[in-house]
């Protein structure tokens, strides 16, 4: 079942600079990060093989049309909501990226704070260079730690217990870097993690080890979700990794409705890959998606802009969520239900 736990309200309160404009075009930030940074990390956040599995997981949003409802009398929208026991501003939170700390070595800091200056969430990656101690020091919204299964369980163990201790609001797993990524036709670094490609075993044995809300990130079919729930997870995540891991890999807006179907009265389902608008957002919600999470839109947005860049990424997006909401009729984030889907012709 999913954990039941109090909700609190996170003050947010850090303010940061504003010289970057919501006007800034996704594609022209991206153009701005690619000049800022070195081939070998632009490969590095690059897609898998042909970039078939990124190029899908993008396009795939536009098989679903949203239908246009007025005389509802809205002018605004709800988009805040509770998850881990949290009261976010908006659904459109911080994936796992583990080579913040490649662009500098203020970018994790920057992170949070931009995503607490936006009112989201973050998911702390595995190989983080910042220490979780550092990252609780400083103001910061909820935080989420992202574990991959390592040989050396014990250390994997004290992590998550570290966290757990920490005030985090909930610890999972990643389970598709099973292994070593290619990127186009080279595989250029090792995963430097020592990694383990973790049994359902693993998952359950994990779980044991805390009493918070767990996650597990990486789910791409229904047998492996009905698994993981079986082990305990109270929350799943669809990502095929920005399409790193797997060339012709399904899109997880694809997959996202057989898993809902599957899991979605047991636990809880989040999803990220290829979101670039609001709309976006949207129709993962109306399939089912409790909140979505965003990579390399955050990557883009720290490398160009810092913490601000980041905040922007995200407020960006929310308003385009609020503006589709609106003109769909819809109030808030528990309306938004398949019956503002069109399945466009092909």
């Amino acid at each position: 079942m999913v954990s039941q736990l109090p909700v609190s309200i996170v003050d947010y309160s850090v303010t940061v600079s504003k010289t970057i404009s919501q006007d800034l075009p996704l594609a022209e930030l991206e153009r701005m990060c690619r000049s800022k940074i070195s081939d070998d990390l632009w490969r590095f956040i690059g897609p898998a093989e042909t970039g078939s599995t990124y190029h899908r997981n993008i396009e795939s949003f536009g098989r679903f049309l949203l239908k246009q409802r007025l005389f509802q009398g809205i002018s605004s929208a709800d988009i805040s909501l509770e998850l881990f026991g949290q009261r976010v501003k908006t659904p459109i939170l911080v994936d796992p990226i583990g080579n913040f700390s490649r662009i500098s070595n203020e970018a994790e800091v920057d992170v949070v704070a931009g995503a607490l200056e936006a009112g989201s969430m973050v998911f702390i990656a595995h190989s983080w260079q910042s220490s979780l101690e550092k990252v609780v020091a400083s103001p910061h919204p909820p935080l989420v730690l992202q574990s991959l299964f390592t040989k050396d369980f014990e250390e994997l163990k004290a992590k998550v217990k570290l966290a757990e201790n920490l005030g985090f609001a909930a610890v999972g797993l990643t389970v598709d870097t099973v292994v070593t990524p290619k990127f186009g036709d080279t595989v250029p670094y090792g995963t430097g993690w020592n990694l383990k490609s973790p049994t359902i075993e693993d998952v359950r044995k994990l779980r044991k080890e805390t009493s918070l809300p767990f996650f597990v990130k990486g789910i791409m079919c229904e047998e492996d979700a009905l698994l993981a729930v079986e082990a305990g997870a109270d929350t799943v995540v669809v990502s095929n990794h920005g399409g790193r891991i797997l060339d012709y890999s399904r899109a997880t807006v694809e997959v996202l409705p057989e898993i809902v179907k599957a899991v979605g009265s047991k636990a809880g389902v989040l999803m990220d890959g290829g979101i670039r608008r609001g709309s976006d957002v949207l129709k993962a919600l109306a399939l089912g998606a409790r909140a979505t999470l965003i990579g390399r839109p955050i990557f883009w947005g720290v490398t160009v802009g810092g913490a601000e860049g980041v905040s922007m990424v995200i407020k960006k997006l929310s308003d385009e969520l609020v503006r589709s909401m609106v003109i769909c009729g819809v109030k808030s984030l528990e309306e938004a239900n398949e019956k503002i889907l069109l399945f466009a012709e092909q």
